[in-house]
C-alpha cells in the first residue's frame, strides 16, 4: 500500500511539474516574450531537447514556431514511446549531430541526466527548462 501511495504522489508531482511548464509556455506566448532570447543572450546556436514527452514536444513546437528548431530529442525511451513525430528521437546516441546546448524537458531528473549527458556531450551545456523561464520571467 505505501508503494502505492509512493507512485501515486510521484505520478501527481510529475503532472503537477509538466502543467508549470506548460502555463509557462503559454505565458511567453501570452506576453510576447521570444524564448529565443535566452539562448540568443547565451550565445547558444543549435539545441536539442531531452525528453520526447508531452512537455518535450511542446518545446519543440515552441522553439521551431520561434525560428530556432531543435536538431532531434534524445530520449531513453525512443523506442518504446512509438511516437508518430517527424522530428529524428535518439536513444542516449553515442555519434549524436553537434549541438551548442541540451535542454532538459523533465526538471525532476536534471542532475541524472546532466551527469550522464556530461558524459558523452562534454562541449554541450546542459540546460534545464526551467532556468529558461526563470532567466525569461
Amino acid at each position: 500500500m505505501a508503494e502505492e501511495t509512493n507512485n501515486y504522489v510521484d505520478k501527481r508531482e510529475s503532472v503537477s511539474i509538466a502543467f508549470e511548464i506548460l502555463n509557462n509556455l503559454c505565458k511567453l506566448y501570452e506576453k510576447k516574450i521570444d524564448i529565443k532570447k535566452y539562448f540568443f543572450d547565451n550565445n547558444i546556436n543549435s539545441v536539442a531537447i531531452y525528453g520526447a514527452g508531452v512537455v518535450g514536444r511542446h518545446l519543440y513546437a515552441a522553439l521551431d514556431v520561434a525560428g530556432m528548431q531543435p536538431k532531434y530529442y534524445i530520449d531513453r525511451k525512443a523506442k518504446d514511446l512509438n511516437l508518430h513525430i517527424e522530428e529524428m528521437v535518439l536513444d542516449v546516441p553515442d555519434n549524436y549531430p553537434q549541438i551548442d546546448a541540451l535542454i532538459v524537458s523533465v526538471p525532476k531528473y536534471f542532475f541524472e541526466v546532466e551527469s550522464e549527458m556530461h558524459l558523452l556531450m562534454p562541449d554541450v551545456e546542459i540546460v534545464s527548462v526551467e532556468w529558461i523561464f526563470d532567466y525569461l520571467f
